[in-house]
């Protein structure tokens, strides 16, 4: 059993909160701190796709991944690779960065991350800024948000659809962080 303490809490999202997990400065643990069918039913869904990247083999450096359950004093957690900048310093979410960067620098980092994602074939369901991080001011990693919750296994499957549906996700972002998204799909 993992002992939490709040001096490891770091972040807080929609259904879970984060904490560092002691004496292993490369993974988080993430508690839920709601109960609902529907909360359960993406975590799944997300795992799945988690599960599938792994299963691959190779390296994912655009994307922070499920590394198993566990229990801890807070309740039932998941463990994630905890994404930090060469300082060991934790990476910031796109959204607490985005007036710093600026809007060029923003446009460049997630055209990289959409053609990486693009290239690896992976599904996105939640593409926001504060499930993107940014490392070393010089690249973004998901940390939320992988897989789709209808249909998963038909965007994977049919490429073309998968392209459509990572398009569209990437168009709300854009309109998200004011940036046009026609700069984003060229290459």
């Amino acid at each position: 059993m993992i002992e939490l303490v709040q001096e490891s809490y770091f972040a807080k999202g929609g259904q879970r909160a984060c904490y560092e997990v002691p004496g292993k400065p490369d993974l988080c643990v993430k508690v839920e701190f709601t109960e609902d069918e529907a909360s359960e039913e993406r975590v799944e869904e997300e795992l799945q796709a988690h599960r599938k990247v792994l299963a691959r083999g190779e390296r994912c450096p655009i994307v922070a991944l499920f590394r198993g359950r566990v229990e801890t004093t807070l309740g039932a957690g998941y463990l994630f690779d905890l994404v930090r900048n060469s300082d060991q310093t934790i990476s910031p979410t796109l959204r607490n960065c985005e007036k710093e960067l600026g809007k060029e620098s923003i446009t460049s980092l997630v055209r990289a991350f959409y053609h990486e994602l693009i290239q690896r074939g992976l599904v996105v369901g939640d593409l926001h800024p504060k499930n993107l991080v940014v490392r070393d001011r010089s690249e973004l990693v998901l940390i939320d948000g992988l897989g789709a919750v209808n249909f998963a296994w038909l965007y994977y499957h049919v490429g073309p659809l998968r392209v459509f549906k990572t398009r569209r996700k990437f168009r709300r972002l854009c309109r998200l962080l004011d940036i046009s998204s026609e700069d984003v799909f060229v290459r």
